[in-house]
Formats: structure tokens, C-alpha cells, sequence
């Protein structure tokens, strides 16, 4: 299912990303540590994300980071440097 929902927000055609982000977070919560494995995959479109134009979607973005950062936490580690320096900009 995290294959399919990064396919389409790695789309161009696809406008709804703040909604399928959301969608996002329920599944990193009701998949709990089965998500680590998506984790760079995910964490690749958030970042893109979290620069994108619109508000809701970087809203939702954040609000997946955040997610992603109680239910994974030492997994997500590794991506500490780079999301502070993107929110910095």
C-alpha cells in the first residue's frame, strides 16, 4: 500500500497530495513498526512535500513528519539533519 500511495504523489498529475497524505498518517498508525520499511521512500516525497507551494499540503506534510517522528522514532534518525535544514530555509 506504501508503494501505491508513493506512486502517486511521485506524479505530477496527482493534486491531491494533502489528502493522501493524510491517509498516510493512518496507515504509519495502524501499521506501527511495519512502516519502517517505507520510511525512505516516504521520507523522499515528504521532503519534497514540506517545500511544496500549497499550504494545506505542506500542512499535512509537517503533520505526517510528526507521525512518522512518535511512532518510528530511532528509524527516522538518520533524516534529522536534512528536515531541520529544510524547515530552516
Amino acid at each position: 500500500l506504501f508503494g501505491r500511495t508513493s506512486r502517486l504523489l511521485s506524479s505530477p498529475t496527482f493534486h491531491a497530495s494533502a489528502a493522501l497524505l493524510d491517509a498516510v498518517q493512518i496507515l504509519v498508525k495502524v501499521s506501527g513498526e511495519t512502516a519502517v520499511s517505507a520510511v525512505p521512500t516516504l521520507m523522499v516525497l515528504l521532503l519534497e512535500r514540506l517545500s511544496a507551494s500549497d499550504w494545506t499540503t505542506r500542512r499535512a506534510a509537517a503533520d505526517l513528519l510528526c507521525v512518522l517522528a512518535t511512532r518510528l522514532g530511532n528509524a527516522m534518525s538518520s533524516y534529522r539533519d536534512e528536515v531541520l535544514r529544510l524547515l530552516s530555509e
